[in-house]
């Protein structure tokens, strides 16, 4: 495997070369998600070097994960400080953002993104969450719709879009919609995993 080659390769390393082996081997670490390898090869990247933008967002991603939200938002804003474009960092900032209630800066955060790339699913999907949270129910489902027309395969956006038609109103369609969930509601974690059982409650009503 490419990512054995480089670890070893990395105990010969020291000092900006370590730095950038370690850089290839988080990148390989993120895309087989390998969270506890990230974790552990971003960590030792931010003893050497503390503002390394990938290190600094692998770290935010993981720690939004577990919703600890101070450090995630730490993390994320040293990461654009060294790449202000980074847009997978771009778009855990503004989710840290909407959760923590600034949904203000969460809204500038992920409209900034999307004037670098429209063609992001997760952008139209946390714009959406951010426009409920501000109970503009209208602009959440466009939002959404947007977000599904690009990934019609996340069940998260499938969650996202009942909620919105019931902010709307329109408890029937967001029946449903949630009718569709039910067999994939295991995959829900966090805080979707509590929007989905809010959803379910309100649709009982």
């Amino acid at each position: 495997e490419a990512r054995d080659d480089f670890v070893a390769a990395l105990r010969k390393c020291s000092g900006s070369d370590r730095v950038a082996v370690l850089g290839f081997i988080m990148q390989m670490d993120f895309s087989l998600d390998d969270k506890a390898s990230a974790e552990r090869h971003a960590k030792e990247t931010l003893m050497i070097d503390p503002d390394h933008s990938f290190a600094n967002y692998i770290m935010g991603s993981i720690t939004l994960g577990r919703e600890q939200y101070a450090s995630a938002e730490a993390y994320l804003t040293r990461s654009l400080s060294g790449d202000p474009g980074f847009v997978p960092a771009m778009n855990d900032l503004a989710m840290v953002q909407h959760a923590v209630r600034k949904d203000d800066e969460a809204e500038a955060t992920v409209r900034r993104l999307l004037s670098i790339r429209r063609d992001l699913y997760s952008a139209w999907d946390t714009l959406g969450l951010v426009l409920l949270a501000k109970d503009d129910a209208n602009g959440a489902f466009s939002a959404f719709e947007t977000a599904l027309q690009l990934e019609d395969n996340d069940p998260r956006v499938l969650l996202h879009v009942a909620m919105a038609l019931a902010a709307k109103g329109d408890m029937e369609a967001a029946r449903t919609r949630a009718a569709t969930l039910y067999a994939s509601a295991y995959v829900f974690t966090g805080q979707d995993a509590r929007d989905f059982e809010n959803l379910r409650r309100k649709l009982k009503k």
